[in-house]
């Protein structure tokens, strides 16, 4: 019976893989929610800077301009923390898709091994059966039964 000697070492690097792999589907999902919420921002501040070309045509008091000039600041540096925790996300999936090719580069090996000892098994197991059958096929025909 076929028994491999690091299989739980292939199982953890199984495991491990899957752990890594289920970070990174985590920080990419963050990364779409962050991009969305980019979208929503920048396209806010495009309708407040035409909102407040649009008010200050009519004839808008200048502290109305001064709140709306205070507004868009406020949203853009929103925005701008919204660009460094996506940079931020972007260095993490890098680094995980580093640890997840590692760890899939790993278990390919192990893998690989298990494949190469299964078939040294399975040789050395079909040339045990033969010496085997030649034995007995030599016993018989020492016997004169053959």
């Amino acid at each position: 019976m076929f028994k491999f000697r690091l299989d739980r070492l292939l199982k953890l690097k199984l495991s491990q893989e899957n752990q890594v792999k289920l970070q990174l589907a985590a920080v990419r999902m963050k990364i779409r929610d962050l991009q969305d919420q980019i979208t929503s921002a920048e396209d806010l501040l495009r309708d407040l800077y035409k909102s407040m070309l649009q008010n200050s045509s009519r004839g808008v008091m200048g502290m109305q301009i001064t709140q709306w000039l205070m507004y868009i600041d406020a949203e853009k540096m929103w925005v701008k923390k919204l660009y460094q925790e996506l940079n931020l996300l972007k260095e993490q999936e890098e680094n995980l898709k580093d640890q997840y090719m590692a760890a899939r580069r790993d278990r390919k090996i192990l893998e690989n091994l298990r494949t190469r000892r299964f078939k040294r098994y399975v040789f050395d197991q079909d040339r045990l059966n033969r010496l085997y059958l030649d034995e007995v096929a030599l016993r018989k025909v020492s016997r004169g039964e053959g």
